[in-house]
């Protein structure tokens, strides 16, 4: 999730909050926190936040499948050839091997 699309949540968030706060209290007896509402205005914020989540929990399952993807592919390079191969392998598809635990391969 970007920053921008978490403030913009958040900023939401803050002005459902603010018409909570801000609207009247109702009059009958013993209702201390019963108000009143313009159920317009809630319901627009509401559907700004529909909108603003699905999108960051899309963008957040494509990063999650190529994470699991890249580390499918490392596994099975790992598992098929010596440290060296593997290394070149890594650098090939854009990894640094040099961040990675050094665990020489037997093979």
């Amino acid at each position: 999730m970007s920053s921008a699309q978490t403030m913009k949540i958040y900023s939401i968030i803050s002005r459902i909050e603010q018409e909570l706060e801000e609207s009247p209290r109702t009059k009958f007896a013993g209702a201390t926190n019963k108000r009143i509402v313009e159920i317009d205005r809630l319901f627009d914020l509401l559907s700004d936040l529909k909108v603003t989540i699905p999108e960051d929990i899309r963008r957040a399952t494509g990063i999650l499948a190529e994470a699991n993807s890249r580390a499918a592919a490392i596994t099975l390079m790992a598992s098929s050839t010596s440290t060296k191969e593997l290394y070149a392998k890594l650098y090939a598809i854009g990894l640094k091997p040099r961040s990675l635990p050094h665990t020489p391969n037997t093979k």
